[in-house]
């Protein structure tokens, strides 16, 4: 598994292969450690839904364009808060809002994702997507 811990102006970057296997729980693993115990229990383990959310569909994007580099999760402690970056062909978040059909079987992460974590934001970058996801707040 290629994984790669470092620092970008003294905030911890975890950069690892979506394809590869356990990627999602050394996400989960490192946004547990950053956040702290400052965080109430349910809104902890809303936003790593959210999180989880966000970065299967950033690796399935990826994959779907044929993209040879992996998501990139950041942690920014001094920012509070997540960014997963993917290597697709982008996509309008206006027009994944609400629930999909009832009678299709996929789809409802983006409104997970929005559901937990009502802050987060998209950019387009030139290589696919970047969705920020802020820390939720302390207690």
């Amino acid at each position: 598994m290629d994984e790669v811990v470092h620092e970008r102006q003294g905030s911890p970057i975890l950069r690892i292969e979506g394809e590869s296997d356990g990627w999602l729980a050394l996400v989960r693993e490192a946004i547990r450690d950053v956040i702290g115990v400052d965080i109430d229990a349910d809104a902890s383990s809303a936003f790593l839904t959210a999180v989880t959310e966000i970065a299967t569909n950033a690796e399935a994007a990826g994959v779907r364009a044929g993209a040879t580099r992996p998501v990139v999760v950041a942690v920014d402690a001094d920012r509070r808060s997540v960014e997963v970056s993917d290597f697709g062909g982008g996509f309008d978040p206006e027009q994944h809002r609400g629930l999909p059909d009832p009678s299709v079987t996929s789809g409802r992460g983006l409104h997970i994702a929005r559901t937990f974590c009502p802050g987060l934001t998209w950019t387009r970058t030139a290589t696919g997507m970047t969705c920020t996801l802020p820390f939720p707040e302390p207690i």
